[in-house]
């Protein structure tokens, strides 16, 4: 299970630097490969965006999100439940792992860690600006985000 120490060490050491998040909602017993479709258009929806980057930037993009799909493939194309965590650099995933509680199946492509999928929405508007302020408090805690 990830923790919040966990995404915020992170986020510091790749501040700056390009990193693909991804979040997936496996929590859905019912139909055990929704995520995968769901996934699968949050990527296509990348692809498209960085269609008009640079060439470098959209080979950047295709390495992390092979690096995101072999972490899955390592996990037997089963993620832990009710939701999994992944964020890649070109070098590798740096950080992946179950959160404790659904959350909506999303990829962005930015400069550092994308951590507001995983707060409650108190205080996700406060994380952009204020996120070192904000670890203190809940440094050791479980990430459980709120489902949408």
């Amino acid at each position: 299970m990830l923790t919040l120490t966990q995404v915020l060490g992170m986020e510091r050491a790749v501040r700056g630097q390009r990193v693909l998040s991804v979040f997936i909602d496996t929590s859905d017993a019912g139909t055990p490969t929704k995520w995968r479709t769901e996934l699968d258009r949050a990527f296509a929806r990348l692809l498209a965006e960085a269609s008009r980057s640079t060439d470098g930037d959209r080979t950047a993009l295709e390495l992390c999100l092979a690096h995101v799909r072999t972490a899955l493939e390592a996990a037997h194309g089963a993620p832990g439940r009710p939701g999994w965590v992944a964020y890649a650099t070109t070098h590798d995933v740096i950080l992946e792992g179950t959160v404790g509680s659904p959350l909506e199946t999303k990829a962005f492509w930015r400069r550092g860690l994308v951590v507001a999928p995983l707060l409650p929405d108190s205080l996700a508007d406060r994380v952009a600006a204020r996120l070192p302020a904000i670890a203190p408090a809940m440094a050791r805690t479980e990430l459980q985000p709120l489902s949408p």
